[in-house]
């Protein structure tokens, strides 16, 4: 079959946040990872902020480590929705730990961070 272009699958993931579908999203970022190998940080920021939303921070943070065997570093907003997804789950152990490795990195913290 015919791969959907980065770009599409992005959409189509946003599509699913809107309706907290996030099965059907992590399915088409395995989808883009496996077919195209283009799954790249916005896909995974989204995908982990709709499970984020959907209260399935297991998910959340099962993703954000995968991300290292795509070769995609965290950012901020990749932090962030892990840190939230954390609080969701009532997992302060991880949001502290989340937050403390963010401060050993060169990305910075920001208010966001801080708030969840």
């Amino acid at each position: 079959g015919l791969a959907m272009p980065c770009n599409s699958c992005n959409v189509a993931i946003g599509q699913c946040g809107e309706s907290i579908q996030w099965q059907r999203a992590i399915a088409l970022l395995a989808g883009m990872q496996s077919v195209v190998h283009d799954a790249g940080i916005v896909s995974y920021n989204s995908v982990i902020s709709i499970c984020r939303r959907a209260s399935g921070w297991e998910t959340a943070l099962c993703l954000f480590a995968v991300m290292g065997q795509a070769f995609l570093e965290p950012d901020t907003i990749t932090y962030n929705s892990a840190i939230s997804a954390s609080e969701k789950g009532a997992q302060w152990l991880i949001a502290l730990y989340l937050v403390t490795t963010m401060g050993q990195t060169i990305i910075e913290p920001d208010t966001i961070t801080y708030s969840s």
